[in-house]
C-alpha cells in the first residue's frame, strides 16, 4: 500500500515537473504588434438597428 502511495507520488511530481518545463522552455517565437482596423459604426454601418421587423 505504501509502495502505492509513493508511486503515486512520484508519477505526480513527474508530471507536475513535465509540465512546467514545458509551460517555462523558450520559444523562438517573436511578438509582434497589431493594430486592429476600427470598429465599424453603430449607426451608418452593418450594426445599425433592423428596422423591418417592425413593418
Amino acid at each position: 500500500m505504501k509502495k502505492a502511495l509513493k508511486f503515486r507520488h512520484f508519477l505526480l511530481l513527474l508530471i507536475i515537473v513535465i509540465g512546467g518545463f514545458l509551460l517555462l522552455l523558450p520559444t523562438k517565437v517573436q511578438p509582434i504588434a497589431w493594430t486592429p482596423s476600427p470598429a465599424p459604426s453603430l449607426i451608418d454601418g452593418i450594426y445599425t438597428d433592423n428596422q423591418r421587423p417592425k413593418a
